[in-house]
């Protein structure tokens, strides 16, 4: 019974189940700032798409870096020995299958771009792109933003998820960069060429206050310009603007592998308020 429990723990930990919630948030949010709300099958099957390739994505990603995991993150499912290998690759087959299998109904020339995107995007990434300078962390923000595309192009009105996906692309990659910072000591034993490793902590510090500077100036002009409601600046005003603030003077004071992790999650956990600043958009 053990062993069973364990190993089901170890399936749930290896799809990341935070990046498939933030994945199934981004669609229920993108139908709520439609201009009609979309049918509520339209939203499941978007919820179930995203996170079906979420799912997949995170799994090939173990799967393909079970070597640097087992220095920078060796409490995950195929270091800790809770899943195989062979397992993590069988995962990624079947939830890529499911994706794409419950998207037939929805199939149209748009989505079918999108989600051939995704998948090539999913893949390679983890494959060839992870290691390289800067490439690989755009193509992970891209992923994530490529939710809020696809979901609006389910729901009939692809421009609505123009604005979130924008906001997404650039908290992500900030995240990303600040990952690779604190990944730095594994990722160069094994040859990677991360940004931190190819520029330097310094310059990779810096990159990511331009870049929160930029998503600062993008959240607050959303809202000033009127594509956002009042709830929408409340909301970033109060939870995201700060935590960029913080970030940006934090990054900058002390870029050692301890504060990079803490900086890492407070952007995991605070963008679900960006999520929620969004869906209270039209507010």
């Amino acid at each position: 019974m053990q062993r069973l429990t364990a190993k089901i723990s170890g399936y749930f930990t290896l799809i990341r189940p935070l990046n498939v919630l933030q994945g199934a948030v981004s669609a229920i949010i993108t139908a709520f700032i439609m201009e009609k709300l979309p049918p509520f099958r339209d939203i499941l099957l978007a919820i179930f798409i995203i996170g079906a390739f979420t799912a997949a994505g995170n799994s090939f990603n173990d799967y393909c870096d079970y070597k640097i995991d087992a220095i920078n993150r060796p409490k995950r499912p195929i270091p800790s020995g809770k899943i195989s290998r062979k397992e993590a690759l069988v995962l990624t087959v079947v939830f890529f299958t499911l994706g794409w299998a419950v998207a037939m109904p929805l199939m149209s020339q748009t989505i079918l771009i999108i989600l051939t995107i995704a998948t090539i995007c999913l893949i390679t990434y983890s494959l060839f792109l992870k290691s390289t300078a800067l490439v690989g962390n755009m193509i992970v923000a891209l992923i994530l933003g490529l939710s809020f595309i696809f979901s609006a192009a389910v729901y009939g009105d692809i421009k609505r998820g123009f604005a979130p996906f924008t906001l997404a692309f650039l908290f992500t990659l900030i995240r990303e960069i600040i990952k690779d910072m604190q990944d730095i000591k594994g990722d160069e034993k094994h040859g990677a060429k991360t940004f931190p490793i190819a520029f330097g902590q310094i310059k990779a510090a810096r990159l990511v206050s331009f870049l929160s500077v930029l998503l600062i100036v993008i959240a607050v002009a959303l809202f000033l310009t009127g594509v956002y409601g009042f709830l929408y600046g409340i909301v970033v005003g109060i939870t995201v603007v700060p935590v960029l603030i913080f970030t940006i003077i934090s990054i900058n004071r002390d870029q050692s592998i301890k504060n990079c992790g803490k900086l890492s999650s407070l952007l995991k956990y605070d963008i679900f308020f960006g999520l929620l600043a969004i869906c209270l958009g039209r507010f």
